[in-house]
């Protein structure tokens, strides 16, 4: 509580300043900068092929199954939110708001880009990105260079991480690499299959050069620790590899704002 009023007297102080022009000219950019970046969630893009268990991780992420399975959605953002709302743009510039989140209308239609709103805790820490595309060469580079913009934090969903996979990571910034994660999903069908050991092995090189670190998670086994009533299953929800990917990526969200409090002082 300490720190969340330490914090927040930060925020207001900057405000006051910028308001008041007591900050030079060739400051002010990057100290409204910080005041954006203080004032949200740090942003998590969740990327990866097609098929790759990016909902899943985010169902996972949110303590609920949020995106069905197998829906038709395009590239979406999750926010903390009071209550459950949706915005959907669609391609012709429409845009529609509903005080309830009800996917069946947008699958399958032409929207360009949905913004669900729902009071997951975790959500007024971190802010989630699904990046979809169509799986080409083409469509993947354009939402890479879209969203590394607009994101603090990366995942990147797979199985293998093949050399195509390979070749589209390599437009990533280094900058945000060094937060950036491999998430190994569907990882209780690699153990099934006895794969697991073998490809995360085959992996530790390239982790090493192009992300922060790997992580290994059975996302449906991670779901399934979520209970109806609200409680976890602990046990169930660290042995999926889940709790330990979740705590990661709010200790790299709090290092970063820990990072940008620092800079909002020197002012």
């Amino acid at each position: 509580m300490k720190d969340a009023a330490v914090d927040h007297t930060v925020i207001e102080t900057l405000a006051a300043a910028l308001a008041s022009d007591s900050i030079p000219t060739a400051a002010q950019d990057y100290a409204n900068h910080l005041l954006r970046r203080l004032g949200s969630p740090v942003r998590v893009s969740v990327l990866g092929m097609p098929s790759s268990g990016k909902s899943e991780l985010i169902n996972m992420l949110v303590g609920r199954r949020l995106l069905s399975k197998g829906a038709q959605l395009p590239t979406t953002e999750i926010v903390y939110g009071e209550t459950e709302r949706m915005t959907v743009t669609f391609a012709d510039g429409k845009v529609d708001v509903d005080d309830k989140i009800d996917l069946s209308r947008v699958s399958g239609e032409k929207a360009a880009f949905l913004k669900l709103e729902t009071p997951a805790s975790i959500l007024q820490r971190i802010s989630l990105l699904e990046v979809v595309t169509d799986g080409t060469a083409i469509d993947l580079a354009s939402a890479i260079d879209w969203s590394v913009r607009r994101t603090d934090i990366a995942l990147w969903c797979s199985q293998s991480f093949d050399e195509a996979e390979q070749t589209v990571w390599r437009r990533v910034p280094d900058s945000l690499k060094d937060h950036a994660f491999l998430v190994l999903t569907k990882a209780d069908v690699l153990s099934a299959e006895k794969m697991l050991s073998n490809r995360v092995a085959s992996l530790e090189t390239i982790v090493s050069e192009e992300f922060h670190s790997l992580f290994a998670v059975a996302t449906l086994q991670a779901i399934k620790a979520y209970r109806a009533d609200g409680a976890v299953d602990e046990a169930m929800y660290h042995a999926s590899g889940g709790g330990a990917l979740a705590a990661e990526i709010l200790r790299h969200a709090e290092r970063g704002r820990r990072a940008d409090f620092d800079g909002a002082h020197m002012f």
